[in-house]
């Protein structure tokens, strides 16, 4: 680290200024996982959902079934919001 440091210096580079070039395009909004407030909700979802894999798994059903569950509830989650999102975005 302290080599990169040294290597940097004070001043920003040509991969600083690109990424600050897209300021106030819509990547913007990826900040929204900064916010301590989202943070601490996808923590709590987050851990109830392990919570309730743990418990399914302990007692009545497989733990990698439970695992399964949740990528393809995930995915299908993903898949909606794309399609939800590029919906709105025609009209």
């Amino acid at each position: 680290m302290l080599l990169l440091g040294w290597a940097v210096g004070r001043g920003s580079t040509a991969v600083d200024d690109w990424f600050q070039s897209y300021r106030h395009s819509p990547a913007r909004s990826l900040l929204f996982f900064t916010d301590p407030r989202v943070l601490a909700l996808v923590l709590v979802a987050v851990a109830w959902c392990l919570l309730g894999m743990v418990g399914q798994a302990v007692t009545y059903h497989y733990f990698t079934d439970a695992v399964g569950a949740l990528l393809l509830g995930t995915a299908i989650v993903s898949v909606a919001a794309l399609a939800l999102g590029h919906a709105s975005q025609q009209t």
